[in-house]
């Protein structure tokens, strides 16, 4: 189907500016990048002395160590620590532990028998195509590609060499499937086990929306994936996986994360300043709200684009543990909120709101340094959700 040129001044607007940062970002990497990828070193760093693509150097050193025979040894962090500075220099620098199951790890072994710079170069561009892609699929419209691509969290993603993409085509590609082939959509957001607490929504989604077929699917890819690593990895890795779990939970006590890089309400409280305990509390009724609030979008006749972008936003205001790469997974309600406001028109305020949330991000880039980011991106995510939420009841009468 074609789809006319858009004439939104609004959307005219969004993508010069889009424009405008993707310049910007552009101009980042290359001061940030340009001169240690032009050093030789197999090992690169930028001037900061990060390495280059820093959290995908943790995988591929993690996928290294494993292959080498020692699979467990990734989760024995004065082991993993040793093991990456063998590689790259730490100097000051806060290195967190590897908290990601043995899925994740099964899943990156291929990219570490190839060198690190072609292995970041496969990783980059595999990802972000899915990435795009998915977007593409879901919001087909001239501008998406820019306008996913100026998107600050993109850059964010990008920039770090994280696996969000990953997240965004797991998710947006396992919902979109739903309708057409749910057991393959099932497979999809059953594959999101890698990064465990951004699917504990999946299985409450697809029970209220009585999507049997989809929960069969995604049942069988977690369990093929857990099979799988038990099997290539061992039982010690999975052991010594669940053995991590209490200290990694526990780092939420610390006072060492970077409250301000995460768009969670469990972070914007102790940004704050609340104390541990009041945190998990406010969250933990974040954590029921949101649940129930799934429950209910997909109980209901709603449009398809609203319960999706429901379990997404829910999905990101339901884990304390969200990092600012995670946050674009918000890509996904924004393309599917945007698109239908292009093809039925926006109601009152939503055009100011989206742009808001696109905007978003900007908050957590590395230059900041007030206390705001840690509060302004939940309060984005809420807003939106309680968008979709109106716009369900509107649409569609209670189920019965």
């Amino acid at each position: 189907m074609n789809h006319p040129p858009p004439r939104s001044y609004f959307l005219w607007c969004a993508a010069f500016f889009s424009t405008l940062l993707l310049g910007l970002y552009l101009f980042y990497i290359l001061i940030m990048w340009g001169p240690a990828l032009m050093g030789g070193s197999a090992y690169p760093v930028d001037p900061r002395g990060e390495p280059v693509g820093v959290d995908f150097a943790n995988f591929y050193l993690a996928s290294r160590l494993a292959l080498s025979g020692e699979p467990a040894a990734v989760y024995d962090r004065a082991r993993f620590d040793s093991y990456r500075t063998s590689f790259f220099p730490l100097q000051d620098r806060e290195v967190f532990p590897w908290v990601y199951p043995p899925l994740f790890l099964l899943l990156m072994l291929p990219l570490a028998l190839l060198p690190y710079l072609a292995a970041l170069g496969v990783w980059q561009a595999v990802s972000l195509g899915l990435f795009l892609g998915t977007l593409r699929r879901l919001a087909p419209h001239p501008f998406t590609l820019l306008l996913a691509l100026g998107f600050p969290a993109t850059f964010i993603n990008f920039f770090t060499a994280q696996n969000g993409f990953i997240t965004v085509f797991l998710m947006g590609g396992g919902l979109l499937l739903l309708g057409s082939r749910p057991f393959l959509g099932g497979l999809l957001l059953g594959m999101l086990v890698y990064k465990p607490h951004l699917g504990v929504l999946v299985p409450v989604a697809l029970l209220a929306g009585r999507g049997w077929r989809a929960l069969l699917g995604a049942g069988a890819s977690a369990a093929a994936l857990a099979l799988a690593s038990l099997v290539v990895l061992g039982a010690e890795t999975w052991q010594a996986y669940l053995s991590s779990i209490p200290s990694s939970v526990n780092l939420l006590d610390s006072s060492s994360l970077p409250w301000k890089l995460m768009p969670s309400v469990f972070a914007a409280a102790r940004v704050a300043g609340a104390d541990p305990a009041l945190a998990r509390l406010l969250h933990g009724a974040v954590m029921a709200g949101v649940a129930a609030a799934v429950v209910w979008t997909w109980s209901r006749r709603s449009s398809p684009y609203l319960r999706h972008s429901a379990f997404v936003l829910a999905s990101l205001l339901f884990t304390p543990y969200l990092f600012f790469y995670d946050y674009v997974c918000l890509a996904l309600p924004l393309a599917w909120l945007g698109w239908e406001g292009c093809q039925r028109g926006f109601g009152r305020g939503e055009k100011a709101l989206l742009a808001i949330a696109w905007l978003s991000p900007l908050s957590m880039m590395p230059f900041q340094g007030v206390k705001l980011p840690g509060l302004i991106c939940p309060l984005v995510l809420s807003a939106l959700l309680v968008l979709t939420l109106l716009k369900s009841r509107r649409e569609a009468p209670d189920p019965g």
